[in-house]
């Protein structure tokens, strides 16, 4: 990506959780999935992000665990965070999205 990426969240369970683009570019970080997700970083689009105990279960347990759980009725909510700034300076792209629910 030419272009340096930042994500903040402010709010929720990610408050003060900063996301930048991958240096590595046989790889796309989350940053950037997300930026391609919120049609560029636009104000007022949303950005669905898991909670820290859904990506703990995933990282310990494997997607089929998480999927059993929900055979069983056990959800797993995602956070919904809106974006409220986009600022492009010298360094690059600046977003800030703020915690809007769970879903």
């Amino acid at each position: 990506m030419s272009q340096h990426v930042l994500i903040e969240f402010i709010g929720g369970p990610h408050d003060g959780l900063v996301l930048t683009d991958s240096h590595d570019e046989s790889e796309r970080s989350a940053a950037e999935v997300l930026l391609q997700q919120s049609d560029g970083g636009k104000p007022g689009a949303m950005l669905r992000v898991a909670s820290p105990y859904t990506t703990a279960m995933l990282r310990t347990y494997g997607i089929e665990a998480v999927e059993r759980m929900d055979d069983f009725g056990r959800r797993f909510p995602d956070h919904d965070y809106e974006i409220f700034v986009r600022r492009r300076n010298q360094a690059g792209l600046v977003v800030r999205a703020r915690h809007v629910g769970v879903t």
